[in-house]
């Protein structure tokens, strides 16, 4: 099944290439579909819950109808490798539709959209650039379906 990730912002060139490695990578188990939407623009002073909440409501937006959503936060639920790869299975397996990860820009997401959430999820309890937040969602779940799999990715 293919994944969708929806993200703020357009990869930098830095990150545009981890993320074609991952994509290829993907494709052996069903590819990712990345959607971009673009960043609120906030000036000097933003409105923090106002940018979070315009952003948060473009990634929702973009994402195919039914899909089961992940936030990626990192006050969300933290897994070892194993437990990632096997939250991912579940999620695959119930979902009655396609699986969708949110990461939000610079500002985060917006909590008061969190009952949209299907799940909360969290990639560290550190605080990533949200590109890097990118990069690292993929890498993980690289590795959870070679844990899944079996394939030697994982060691």
């Amino acid at each position: 099944m293919k994944l969708h990730i929806a993200a703020v912002g357009r990869p930098k060139t830095w990150a545009q290439a981890a993320l074609e490695h991952y994509e290829k990578f993907l494709r052996k188990y069903g590819g990712v579909e990345f959607h971009f939407v673009a960043a609120m623009r906030a000036g000097d002073r933003p409105d923090v819950e106002r940018v979070r909440a315009v952003e948060t409501t473009r990634l929702l937006a973009a994402l195919p109808k039914r899909a089961t959503r992940v936030f990626i936060d990192r006050t969300g639920r933290a897994f070892m490798s194993e437990q990632w790869a096997a939250n991912l299975d579940r999620l695959l397996r119930q979902s009655t539709g396609p699986v969708a990860f949110l990461i939000g820009g610079p500002l985060g997401l917006d909590l008061t959209q969190w009952a949209k959430a299907d799940e909360v999820w969290s990639l560290s309890s550190l605080t990533f650039p949200h590109e890097l937040a990118l990069i690292i969602l993929c890498e993980q779940l690289a590795r959870g379906f070679s844990i899944l799999r079996g394939d030697g990715y994982h060691k």
